[in-house]
């Protein structure tokens, strides 16, 4: 019953975090490979369990990097959550300044789970390359309107 249990939580995990992906991913050239990778990611959830025959050790939990257990899940869970939120934003900045021929030095995202479970980003500073400082502001401005939180864009 505790493997249906961690098979039914890795799954709904997989397609929450796909979702959460696919609604913050960039529409336009990367839509088909963001969706293609989601469906691969829910599929290779979907048959863990088939893959136990072949390998014991090929789960959700061995993919992920996280270990779920009973008493620290939830902590996992959204742990997982923020960095799933954390790469859908970056994937979004880097699309956008690839859009604007700008090169990303460094993105670093302030962002954590709030009391009521909500993933909260504080704020978002992208360093770019010092030569695209004309486009700076333009940037900044289309990644705020993008993702809807404050953003600093450095040039160096």
């Amino acid at each position: 019953m505790d493997a249906l249990r961690q098979w039914s939580l890795s799954l709904i995990v997989a397609a929450a975090a796909g979702t959460f992906v696919m609604v913050i991913s960039p529409r336009g050239s990367m839509d088909k490979t963001v969706r293609a990778v989601v469906g691969i990611f829910v599929v290779a959830a979907i048959c863990s369990p088939l893959a136990g025959f072949a390998d014991s050790d090929f789960s959700f939990k061995a993919m992920s990097g996280f270990d779920f257990d009973e008493h620290d899940s939830a902590e996992n869970l959204q742990e997982y959550a923020v960095s799933a939120c954390c790469d859908a934003a970056e994937i979004q900045i880097l699309a956008t300044a690839d859009n604007l021929g700008i090169k990303v030095n460094e993105i670093c995202i302030d962002a954590d789970i709030n009391t009521d479970g909500c993933i909260i980003i504080h704020g978002i500073a992208v360093t770019i390359e010092a030569e695209y400082c004309e486009k700076q502001s333009d940037f900044s401005a289309l990644i705020e309107d993008e993702l809807g939180v404050p953003v600093t864009v450095y040039a160096e």
